[in-house]
Order: C-alpha cells, then structure tokens, then sequence
C-alpha cells in the first residue's frame, strides 16, 4: 500500500513514520496515567485562565469539563475492581468542521485510557481550532509530556481515499464525528477485524416548554432561562448536533399563546447584545428554506420573528423534525402538543438532546419510559452543549477500552 503525506500539525515540527507509529505499541499508557492526568489538569488551567480564551463559551466549558477534580470523578467511575480496563492501541478521530472543540473530547478520553491518537482535523480556517491545537503544542513542549507527545499526531490532510483507507487499516478504533455524510464515506473503507467504529451520524434536537411554568417565572427568571437558552442555540451557529433547533410548547392553548409571547420578546431583548457569528448568507439561506417549507408544508412566519438573527416558523406537529434541510442560524420550528405523549410517535432515532423547561425528574423519566424510539438525552436549558462521556447513547470510554475479564 501506498505511504500517505500528512501535514502534522500537533507536536508541531514533529517529524514521523507513519508505519512505525501505528505498529510500535511500547508507548501505550496505563488508563489515568499520572502524565495524562497531569497534561489534561494543564490544558485545563490554560483554558480557563488565558484571557485569550474567554471570549469563546464552549473553550471556557470545555476548560471547567477538563478540570482535575472531574478527570478524578471520571477515573472512580470508569475504573473499578470488577473490570480491567486496557488501551485498545490506535484511535484515529475524524473530527467534525462545525463544532471546533468537540475532537478534544473524544481524544482526551482516548488519551486518558492509555491509547495513541491520530486526529484528523479540518483544513478550514477556524481561530478556536487553532487556538486549541497552539496551547497544545505549547504544552508538549514540556519535557514532563514526552508519552502524550508520543501518543499524539493532530494532522490535516486532502480528502483522498488512499490516506484515509490507510490510517483506517491501521488504527484499532475510529471515532467518526461529522455526521451521515463523513460516517457513510468512512463506512465504506475496510478496516480490521478486530478494529471498532464509533459513529456518530446526523442528529436533532429540540427544546420542550412547560407553557404553565413560563407564565409563573419572574421576569428575573424568566431573563435567566431564556439566556441559557440563547447559549444553547446560538453557539455554533445553531449547527451542533446538540442545539434546539425546534420548540414544542406543551400546554393548553392560552397559556402558551400568554408564554410565547413573554419567551420570545425576552429573547429579542437577549439577542440584541449577543454576539452571534450569523452572516447576510446565512440569512439568505434561512429565507429561501421559509418560503420552500411553506410551499411543501403550509408553515407560517411567525410575527416574532425580527431582523432576520430570529427566525420562527409555526407548522404541524408532524413536521417538528427536519434533520436534513434544516439550516440552523437562529431558526426555530414551533409546534404545540397538550401533553408530552403526543410527541411520542414524532421523536425518532435522529433525535438527540431534548432542552426541557418546567418539567420534573419524575415527569420526564415516567415520559421516557412510555414508548419513545428516539431521544439520547434530556437536559435543562443552559446544559445541551455540555459533554459527557456518554454520548449519542454511547459511552465513550468503554469504546476506547480493551475490557479484560478474569473469573
């Protein structure tokens, strides 16, 4: 087989053989080494303490997940007497291009299992990916590091198939990001027979409001919860997999036409100072999928809509979901259910994350349990963008395990 050309781009200047890289396994580590640890705690620091940083919220979020205190939650969580958890050897991560730190998870729970990593990042201009990659390099230049160095390559390279089937039949698990498109062409490539994918294919999510409890909120309350909200759906543009992008009001219908009304001024009021990164082609691009849905579907502008950073659209329950056309940037499909269950037949297996406002941990789990095929996770607003280990229905860690039993 053909040698590919990559460009390395983390540890930067570093020069390496491919073929030895994927075949010398001496450098695997223990699971929660001491140095993995330690270089995650670092990258952390940085994070949160860089005034470079802080003008992103998802590089501040994925500074607080990073930090010592939540890797040693993690480690009494994943390791345990019962289970001898090993590196599987090389996990090669195909990052996504939308959502810029959403490699660094995957790879730092890699890194933390002791594997070597290979991660294919976008060759596309991004200032929060090059920030990320810069503090890494900046931080394996420390002589302390030298096993992460060696664990690591951040690479870019043109999307050819002799690079791509090349590292897949090398690496032992591929963690494919990037949705249905990148999953199907990667799909399509052999691997080994002993090698795992973990997919992560197009998915939706949505945000369900207790019309009742927005009625009772304070407007202090109110300001508050339709912030969270904002950070949810903004951030990325709208494009993570994990932001609402439909809202479904549950309720009788005067007490969501009163809670409409004081959600979506409060949230005008909001995006008037956010700093969102919508551009006059995104805009374009949400008029002309308005006046195509409302051709197929007979869906409606709604009058809230303003400037063109906030868009509503009102259609029929039974076109909620659209996981396909749907083209972010601040638009919303609005529908109203009387109850939870009558969303039940609508939520398929692409649902990811429900936002929920006004509904009990009670409520919720006896909702879940009634017959929905969809639905990975559930969560408040202000928390859809949040990572955990457990993602798409899949834990992460035990993907990049090697699981040992002993009887």
């Amino acid at each position: 087989m053909t040698k590919p050309t990559v460009n390395i781009v983390a540890p930067l200047g570093k020069t390496v053989d491919l073929e030895l890289f994927f075949s010398d396994l001496s450098t695997l580590g223990q699971p929660f080494s001491d140095e993995s640890v330690n270089f995650v705690d670092a990258l952390s620091s940085a994070l949160l303490t860089n005034s470079a940083y802080k003008m992103y919220p998802e590089m501040i979020a994925l500074g607080f997940w990073l930090r010592r205190a939540n890797i040693q939650r993690l480690k009494q969580q994943v390791l345990t007497d019962s289970i001898i958890r090993l590196p599987r050897g090389v996990v090669f991560h195909v990052a996504p291009s939308n959502v810029d730190t959403i490699f660094i998870y995957s790879l730092i729970i890699s890194l933390l299992m002791g594997n070597k990593n290979v991660v294919r990042v976008s060759g596309k201009p991004s200032l929060q990916k090059d920030l990320i990659v810069q503090l890494i390099n900046d931080l394996l230049l420390s002589p302390a590091l030298t096993d992460t160095s060696a664990n690591l390559l951040i690479i870019t390279y043109s999307h050819d198939d002799v690079t791509s089937r090349y590292i897949s039949e090398k690496a032992d698990v591929r963690m494919l990001w990037g949705g249905d498109k990148t999953v199907g062409y990667f799909s399509a490539l052999p691997i080994r027979p002993t090698s795992v994918d973990i997919k992560f294919a197009n998915k939706y999510s949505m945000a369900i409001i207790s019309a009742e409890h927005i009625n009772y909120l304070s407007a202090d309350e109110l300001y508050l919860q339709a912030r969270a909200f904002v950070n949810d759906s903004y951030s990325f543009g709208q494009m993570a997999c994990s932001s609402p992008r439909a809202i479904c009001w549950v309720g009788d219908t005067s007490s969501i036409s009163i809670a409409k009304s004081k959600f979506w001024q409060v949230v005008k009021e909001i995006l008037y100072g956010f700093e969102h990164e919508l551009t006059e082609s995104n805009y374009i691009d949400k008029l002309a999928y308005v006046f195509e849905h409302a051709s197929k579907h007979r869906s409606k502008l709604n009058e809230t809509s303003e400037n063109s950073v906030l868009t509503i659209v009102d259609v029929a329950l039974s076109e909620i979901v659209d996981s396909e056309f749907h083209c972010g940037s601040g638009l919303f499909l609005q529908a109203e259910v009387d109850k939870l269950t009558d969303l039940n037949k609508h939520l398929s297996r692409k649902i990811q994350t429900l936002t929920y406002l006004g509904f009990t941990f009670e409520a919720l789990s006896d909702w879940i349990r009634s017959g929905i095929y969809g639905v990975d996770r559930i969560v408040p607003f202000g928390k859809s963008l949040d990572f955990d280990y457990v993602w798409d229905g899949v834990n992460l860690f035990d993907g990049v395990s090697r699981i040992v039993s002993i009887k």
